[in-house]
């Protein structure tokens, strides 16, 4: 199995086949929303992650990436875009705000803001298919 980060592209979805393709395995390197019935489950890979810092942003240029989003929702948008690593989504008057941090993030400012880093899919639990 190929990691989702192989050559800077990553794995958003994972394709488990069914009847004459059971056992049959393979990531799906795309953002598409609509798929074609066939003998394959589609599942979206939810991207860990965990907080770094509470009531506060990283230090270093950010970049707003949605408005009126959750933290498992900006965690998804962080993961589907290209060197975001560490993310924020804000609370209080900034509420639903989420923004990508400086890639560095060494040190901290107070805010309004939760920040988080995506952990990579190489720190979770591999997964694998059964062979059939």
């Amino acid at each position: 199995m190929h990691s989702r980060e192989a050559s800077g592209v990553r794995c958003h979805f994972f394709a488990v086949g069914s009847g004459s393709n059971h056992g049959r395995c393979y990531w799906e390197v795309s953002t598409c929303t609509e798929f074609t019935p066939n003998l394959y489950h589609v599942y979206k890979l939810t991207p860990a992650y965990r907080l770094r810092k509470a009531g506060s942003t990283c230090d270093g240029s950010r970049t707003q990436l949605a408005i009126d989003l959750g933290v498992e929702e900006c965690a998804h948008l962080c993961a589907e875009t290209t060197n975001c690593v560490y993310f924020s989504v804000g609370y209080d008057a900034a509420i639903g705000q989420c923004f990508q941090e400086d890639s560095s993030c060494t040190s901290y400012s107070s805010d309004t803001y939760n920040t988080y880093e995506v952990i990579p899919l190489s720190s979770e639990v591999s997964l694998t298919c059964a062979s059939g």
